[in-house]
């Protein structure tokens, strides 16, 4: 699993000095594109504790991180720890893979845990608040650590 920590490492001494400030501000522009997107989900959301969740905690670094730098691919195991869940996704691989597509009915979908319909239910609320899929995985580990109070491993 990748680390929240993890970023891709650019090497600015092999840069031009013009790539090295195009590069700085396309960074910037993703930091504050991640922050538009945080705080309109954050905008009506309450913090675990009660009230409102203070912003300079939405704009911290973690988070910004966390929105540029996990998708779905890389920030499930993330997200299912933090609910204390025990679903592993190659289970599901292994078991989308054997069903056949004509035999999908409306039993499978009761069978579905309780911590998968909360994950899909948190990435709809994400899509209902108009949040880019590319971001969904970083709102969903934010509101289960600051909403929900659910403790993040790192």
């Amino acid at each position: 699993m990748r680390n929240s920590n993890d970023y891709y490492e650019i090497d600015f001494d092999e840069m031009d000095e013009s790539q090295g400030e195009e590069c700085g501000e396309y960074v910037e522009d993703l930091k504050s594109l991640a922050k538009h997107y945080i705080e309109i989900f954050f905008r009506d959301k309450k913090f675990y504790c009660g009230g409102r969740i203070p912003k300079h905690m939405l704009n911290d670094n973690k988070y910004v991180g966390y929105m540029l730098n996990l998708d779905v691919c890389n920030g499930m195991d993330m997200i299912y720890a933090a609910i204390g869940s025990d679903v592993v996704i190659e289970d599901f691989i292994e078991e989308d893979e054997e069903e056949d597509d004509d035999e999908i009915s409306e039993t499978n979908s009761s069978q579905i845990p309780d911590d998968v319909k909360r994950v899909l239910s948190l990435f709809d609320m994400c899509s209902k608040a108009g949040i880019p899929k590319q971001f969904a995985v970083g709102i969903t580990i934010m509101y289960l650590e600051l909403c929900d109070g659910c403790f993040i491993p790192e």
